[in-house]
């Protein structure tokens, strides 16, 4: 499983091309919070499994970096977990 040690240059700009494509097909189906949840979790499905790296690929795709922060701690035990060495993964 990829994670945000093993990612390459290319599997990162593979995956912020998906994350894009991601959003522009939610964008205006969802509200706000919904698209960041469900961004927050394509990125951890692909890798991008710590807080900072969660949050900031989020603001490069022009979310507010706090406002991902706020959801990512608010949905961690119900959508995702936060493991003691402190990466992300989806419950279920």
């Amino acid at each position: 499983m990829m994670n945000d040690d093993t990612i390459s240059a290319e599997e990162h700009n593979e995956i912020f091309r998906s994350l894009r494509q991601l959003m522009r097909q939610n964008e205006g189906k969802m509200n706000k919070a919904e698209l960041a949840q469900l961004l927050i979790g394509a990125a951890i499905v692909n890798g991008f499994d710590r807080g900072k790296r969660i949050t900031g690929a989020l603001a490069t795709l022009g979310m507010n970096k706090q406002y991902a922060g706020i959801i990512l701690r608010r949905l961690t035990g119900h959508a995702w977990q936060q493991h003691e060495d402190g990466r992300y993964t989806l419950i279920g």
